[in-house]
């Protein structure tokens, strides 16, 4: 458990643990409270989607694996199965300080039709000891980009998700049903059941979940699709290297089977971040941002390196996760669309399924196509423009199970970050550079930081522009280049998380003695496109996975040269294994 670090002061209402409630100025000589989260929400969106310019679904799916892999923030629960408490039933008399549930108007244009006043709403458990006494949200997972939602952050859940044979990762046969089959081709591996006596976390739909080292990889079947071919691609790198070591079938030692684990994991999170940062973030940054030396000194750029070792390793860099980052920038929520689209590149039939219906459901990962048909409609289907409109799955029908209405995220991500006292947007706006505005109208003046209806809308929501919430006044600034999926403040907050992911990580795959300089050369070759083409049966896709097909970003083949790729990758000695 670490704690996360802030780019701004705590705003708490007490100045140490109470939520942000109020405003900065006063009416009568009393404070007036802020604005109900669910009503922002709706003066926010009204659902009119827009596609995004040039990325596809599969963009903002992996945002949330990242997201996952970065950050872990654990809430108030009942203490008997680890589900979180439910506050509008417990909470009536307001007697549970943890609780921080929201109320509904009697007129709202959803929750009235079914007499419902009350918005569930936990806080998040704040780190023992308090820092300095004020409150702060930690992790459950480490802060590296280091593949923990695949392998976990301890030996025991590393142990529980391993098959401790040739350092596979543990997998169901999904044609078969058999455990760990080792004749079942790669494109059929999938994540194991979770076992129905003494699970490591509680199943939301009985029988119907999946093992893995990170439970919120059952919370839709895009999430799980994604964590399923990263599973395939570690297996095929433990295939590899066990062939290579001379391993029979049926030959195994716990010897063995470590050293190839590790060796596979090593690769595999080396090829992650090289994704990560020479794929996904000039995709959501814009090349323009995530080549820009401004987050770093002595010419340190986002983007990975064309040659040579990394050597700016700074072990004072706190690597710690900004609040500011998992809490509001980087909840990429309006990207995502109303629906889960699946393809059936043999039949090229499509179907696209309502969100709402897919939450804590992994049915469509045991039917025809499984993760395949799941990434190749991710191809397909395009994101979502960065604004403040938010998919009506989202902003009513998370979570919704049988229920004709859910949770609404766009008002819990206002509410999360009152929950954790995030400063101002106006005073993030000013970390990152930009001038401080006096006036609502600076928001929006030659900037260009914001439309003026945007503004506008601002000013009717809240008393004065320093009550502006980071979650609002970032979602309403206009994106920061054409290529970009985010708006300056984002853009900073962002920027800055990745570069100290890079600067502070002593196992950094392009430091130094992590790698041979060959096996550095291959690794900086692989892409998102790749690991696709070899885990999953789809013959063609994007040259950049995250972007539409476009004369710019052709379909290429997988035939041949993502294997030439992974035979070049696993030659080779390195050193310094990256420890559990």
């Amino acid at each position: 458990m670490q704690p996360y670090q802030r780019l701004g002061r705590h705003a708490y209402s007490d100045g140490i643990s109470r939520p942000k409630l109020y405003s900065v100025k006063k009416r009568n000589g009393e404070r007036e409270l802020l604005l109900n989260p669910r009503f922002i929400s709706l003066a926010l969106s009204q659902n009119v989607l827009r596609p995004h310019s040039t990325a596809n679904l599969l963009m903002p799916a992996v945002a949330q694996v990242i997201a996952s892999d970065l950050a872990y923030t654990p809430s108030l629960t009942s203490g008997k199965d680890t589900k979180s408490i439910d506050c509008c039933l417990h909470n009536a008399d307001c007697s549970i300080p943890e609780c921080f549930q929201f109320s509904l108007h009697r007129k709202d244009p959803l929750y009235s039709a079914f007499n419902v006043s009350c918005h569930q709403f936990s806080r998040s458990t704040p780190f023992s000891p308090c820092s300095n006494g004020m409150r702060e949200q930690f992790s459950q997972t480490t802060h590296w980009l280091d593949s923990s939602f695949l392998y976990g952050t301890t030996d025991t859940v590393n142990r529980g998700i391993r098959n401790l044979y040739h350092g596979q990762l543990s997998f169901m046969d999904i044609e078969t049903g058999m455990h760990n089959y080792q004749r079942a081709h790669i494109t059929k591996q999938v994540l194991p059941p979770l076992p129905p006596h003494n699970p490591p976390y509680p199943c939301p739909t009985p029988n119907r979940c999946f093992l893995a080292a990170d439970n919120r990889v059952n919370q839709h079947p895009l999430l799980a699709a994604i964590h399923i071919i990263l599973l395939r691609f570690h297996n095929t790198l433990a295939t590899s290297l066990a062939a290579g070591l001379g391993a029979q079938p049926g030959e195994n030692t716990p010897e063995m089977d470590e050293e190839v684990f590790q060796q596979a994991r090593k690769l595999l999170i080396a090829v992650w971040q090289n994704i990560v940062y020479k794929e996904f973030l000039p995709v959501l940054l814009g090349s323009k941002v995530a080549g820009n030396a401004l987050y770093g000194e002595g010419g340190l750029q986002l983007q990975p390196l064309e040659g040579g070792y990394f050597r700016d390793y700074d072990d004072a860099v706190n690597p710690h996760v900004y609040n500011e980052f998992t809490s509001s920038a980087f909840r990429l929520h309006t990207l995502i669309d109303e629906s889960v689209p699946r393809l059936l590149f043999v039949t090229g039939l499509s179907e696209d399924n309502p969100l709402s219906s897919q939450f804590n459901n992994l049915t469509l990962l045991h039917e025809e196509g499984n993760a395949d048909a799941l990434i190749n409609g991710m191809l397909e289907e395009m994101a979502l423009a960065f604004d403040s409109q938010m998919a009506g799955d989202l902003q009513g029908g998370l979570f919704r199970g049988h229920r004709p209405f859910g949770l609404d995220l766009m008002a819990i991500d206002i509410q999360r970050g009152r929950d954790h006292g995030l400063a101002s947007y106006n005073d993030i706006r000013q970390i990152c550079g930009y001038r401080r505005a006096q006036t609502f109208e600076q928001l929006g003046d030659a900037t260009g930081f914001m439309p003026a209806h945007h503004v506008e809308l601002l000013q009717q929501l809240y008393r004065s522009v320093d009550d502006v919430e980071l979650m609002v006044g970032g979602l309403l600034e206009n994106v920061i280049n054409e290529e970009a999926s985010v708006g300056p403040t984002f853009a900073c907050i962002i920027g800055l998380e990745f570069r100290n992911k890079k600067l502070g990580d002593r196992l950094w795959y392009e430091n130094p003695q992590v790698f041979s300089m060959n096996q550095l050369d291959d690794i900086r070759k692989m892409t998102i496109a790749d690991v696709i083409c070899l885990t999953t049966a789809l013959r063609y896709v994007p040259k950049n996975a995250f972007l539409q097909v476009s004369d710019r970003n052709p379909l290429i083949s997988c035939h041949a040269m993502p294997e030439k790729k992974l035979k070049r990758l696993i030659t080779g000695s390195s050193s310094g294994s990256r420890p559990v």
